[in-house]
Protein backbone atom coordinates (compact mmCIF):
# COMPACT_ATOMS: atom_id res chain seq x y z
CA UNK A 1 0.00 0.00 0.00
CA UNK A 2 3.00 2.33 0.41
CA UNK A 3 3.78 2.36 -3.30
CA UNK A 4 0.10 2.91 -4.08
CA UNK A 5 0.06 5.89 -1.71
CA UNK A 6 3.34 7.36 -3.02
CA UNK A 7 1.99 7.32 -6.56
CA UNK A 8 -1.38 8.80 -5.55
CA UNK A 9 -3.48 5.64 -5.96
CA UNK A 10 -5.34 6.35 -2.74
CA UNK A 11 -8.38 4.14 -3.33
CA UNK A 12 -6.19 1.12 -3.94
CA UNK A 13 -4.02 1.96 -0.91
CA UNK A 14 -7.14 2.29 1.26
CA UNK A 15 -8.44 -1.07 0.02
CA UNK A 16 -5.13 -2.68 0.95
CA UNK A 17 -4.98 -1.24 4.47
CA UNK A 18 -8.58 -2.27 5.12
CA UNK A 19 -7.74 -5.81 3.96
CA UNK A 20 -4.72 -5.80 6.29
CA UNK A 21 -6.87 -4.61 9.20
CA UNK A 22 -9.27 -7.52 8.62
CA UNK A 23 -6.39 -9.98 8.42
CA UNK A 24 -4.84 -8.59 11.60
CA UNK A 25 -8.12 -9.02 13.48
CA UNK A 26 -8.47 -12.60 12.26
CA UNK A 27 -4.84 -13.43 13.12
CA UNK A 28 -4.88 -11.59 16.45
CA UNK A 29 -1.70 -9.70 15.60
CA UNK A 30 -0.78 -6.41 14.06
CA UNK A 31 1.92 -5.28 11.66
CA UNK A 32 4.19 -2.98 13.59
CA UNK A 33 7.27 -1.66 11.91
CA UNK A 34 8.28 0.99 14.42
CA UNK A 35 5.43 3.28 13.44
CA UNK A 36 5.85 3.05 9.66
CA UNK A 37 2.67 1.05 9.14
CA UNK A 38 0.63 3.49 11.20
CA UNK A 39 2.36 6.43 9.50
CA UNK A 40 1.20 5.33 6.06
CA UNK A 41 -2.20 4.27 7.41
CA UNK A 42 -2.71 7.83 8.66
CA UNK A 43 -1.58 9.39 5.38
CA UNK A 44 -3.90 7.13 3.42
CA UNK A 45 -6.83 7.84 5.76
CA UNK A 46 -6.31 11.60 5.34
CA UNK A 47 -6.13 11.24 1.56
CA UNK A 48 -9.41 9.34 1.64
CA UNK A 49 -10.98 11.92 3.98
CA UNK A 50 -10.25 14.57 1.36
CA UNK A 51 -12.09 12.50 -1.24
CA UNK A 52 -15.13 11.31 0.71
CA UNK A 53 -16.50 10.07 4.00
CA UNK A 54 -14.55 12.52 6.15
CA UNK A 55 -16.47 11.35 9.24
CA UNK A 56 -15.19 7.80 8.64
CA UNK A 57 -11.58 8.51 7.71
CA UNK A 58 -10.55 11.36 10.05
CA UNK A 59 -11.03 9.32 13.27
CA UNK A 60 -9.05 6.47 11.70
CA UNK A 61 -6.30 8.94 10.79
CA UNK A 62 -6.22 10.31 14.32
CA UNK A 63 -6.03 6.81 15.76
CA UNK A 64 -3.08 5.93 13.52
CA UNK A 65 -1.37 9.21 14.40
CA UNK A 66 -1.68 8.48 18.11
CA UNK A 67 0.07 5.14 17.55
CA UNK A 68 2.96 6.88 15.76
CA UNK A 69 3.11 9.37 18.63
CA UNK A 70 3.67 6.41 21.00
CA UNK A 71 6.74 5.37 19.01
CA UNK A 72 8.08 8.91 19.29
CA UNK A 73 8.63 8.28 23.01
CA UNK A 74 11.21 5.64 22.13
CA UNK A 75 12.98 7.44 19.32
CA UNK A 76 12.18 11.08 18.69
CA UNK A 77 14.64 11.37 15.82
CA UNK A 78 12.87 8.48 14.09
CA UNK A 79 9.34 9.75 14.57
CA UNK A 80 9.15 13.52 15.20
CA UNK A 81 8.99 14.36 11.50
CA UNK A 82 6.30 11.73 10.99
CA UNK A 83 4.21 13.22 13.80
CA UNK A 84 4.58 16.75 12.41
CA UNK A 85 3.52 15.63 8.94
CA UNK A 86 0.55 13.65 10.22
CA UNK A 87 -0.53 16.59 12.35
CA UNK A 88 -0.23 18.91 9.34
CA UNK A 89 -2.37 16.60 7.22
CA UNK A 90 -5.05 16.24 9.89
CA UNK A 91 -5.10 20.00 10.60
CA UNK A 92 -5.47 20.68 6.88
CA UNK A 93 -8.32 18.24 6.38
CA UNK A 94 -10.04 19.82 9.38
CA UNK A 95 -9.59 23.32 7.92
CA UNK A 96 -6.89 24.69 10.22
CA UNK A 97 -4.72 26.10 7.44
CA UNK A 98 -2.40 28.32 9.46
CA UNK A 99 -1.30 25.64 11.92
CA UNK A 100 -1.05 23.06 9.15
CA UNK A 101 1.39 25.25 7.23
CA UNK A 102 3.83 25.48 10.13
CA UNK A 103 3.57 21.72 10.77
CA UNK A 104 4.51 20.94 7.16
CA UNK A 105 7.66 23.03 7.52
CA UNK A 106 8.44 21.43 10.89
CA UNK A 107 8.06 17.97 9.32
CA UNK A 108 10.40 18.83 6.45
CA UNK A 109 13.00 20.33 8.79
CA UNK A 110 12.85 17.43 11.27
CA UNK A 111 13.14 14.83 8.49
CA UNK A 112 16.16 16.64 7.08
CA UNK A 113 17.79 16.90 10.51
CA UNK A 114 17.28 13.18 11.13
CA UNK A 115 18.42 12.13 7.67
CA UNK A 116 15.13 10.72 6.38
CA UNK A 117 15.38 11.86 2.75
CA UNK A 118 12.44 9.68 1.70
CA UNK A 119 10.09 11.15 4.30
CA UNK A 120 11.42 14.65 3.70
CA UNK A 121 10.41 14.12 0.06
CA UNK A 122 6.94 12.94 1.07
CA UNK A 123 6.50 15.89 3.44
CA UNK A 124 7.63 18.31 0.74
CA UNK A 125 5.20 16.83 -1.77
CA UNK A 126 2.34 16.95 0.75
CA UNK A 127 3.24 20.60 1.44
CA UNK A 128 3.13 21.27 -2.30
CA UNK A 129 -0.32 19.68 -2.47
CA UNK A 130 -1.41 21.74 0.53
CA UNK A 131 -0.32 25.04 -0.99
CA UNK A 132 -1.81 24.13 -4.37
CA UNK A 133 -5.19 23.31 -2.75
CA UNK A 134 -5.12 26.72 -1.08
CA UNK A 135 -4.07 28.63 -4.20
CA UNK A 136 -0.64 29.56 -2.87
CA UNK A 137 2.21 29.91 -5.35
CA UNK A 138 4.65 28.38 -2.85
CA UNK A 139 3.42 25.00 -4.10
CA UNK A 140 5.97 24.99 -6.93
CA UNK A 141 8.85 25.44 -4.46
CA UNK A 142 7.72 22.44 -2.43
CA UNK A 143 7.06 20.28 -5.51
CA UNK A 144 10.50 21.04 -6.92
CA UNK A 145 12.08 20.27 -3.56
CA UNK A 146 10.15 16.99 -3.37
CA UNK A 147 11.22 16.00 -6.88
CA UNK A 148 14.87 16.69 -6.04
CA UNK A 149 14.61 14.72 -2.81
CA UNK A 150 12.96 11.73 -4.50
CA UNK A 151 15.79 11.80 -7.02
CA UNK A 152 18.39 12.03 -4.22
CA UNK A 153 16.72 9.09 -2.48
CA UNK A 154 16.94 7.06 -5.67
CA UNK A 155 13.19 6.95 -6.33
CA UNK A 156 13.67 7.93 -9.95
CA UNK A 157 10.25 6.71 -11.14
CA UNK A 158 8.58 8.82 -8.45
CA UNK A 159 10.73 11.85 -9.29
CA UNK A 160 9.72 11.46 -12.94
CA UNK A 161 6.06 10.93 -11.99
CA UNK A 162 6.10 14.09 -9.90
CA UNK A 163 7.82 16.06 -12.68
CA UNK A 164 5.12 14.98 -15.14
CA UNK A 165 2.23 15.62 -12.76
CA UNK A 166 3.29 18.97 -11.22
CA UNK A 167 0.84 21.63 -12.30
CA UNK A 168 2.49 24.40 -14.31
Amino acid sequence: CIVEYIFGNYDSAADKIQERWIMEKECCRTSMYYGSTDFYDCLICVAMARKSEKEKWVPLAKSARSKVKEFEKFGESNCAHKCFLLQAEILDVEGNVEDASSCYDAAIDAAEKSGFVNEQAIASERAGDFYLRHGDTRSSHYYNKARDLYHQWGALAKADHLYKSIPS
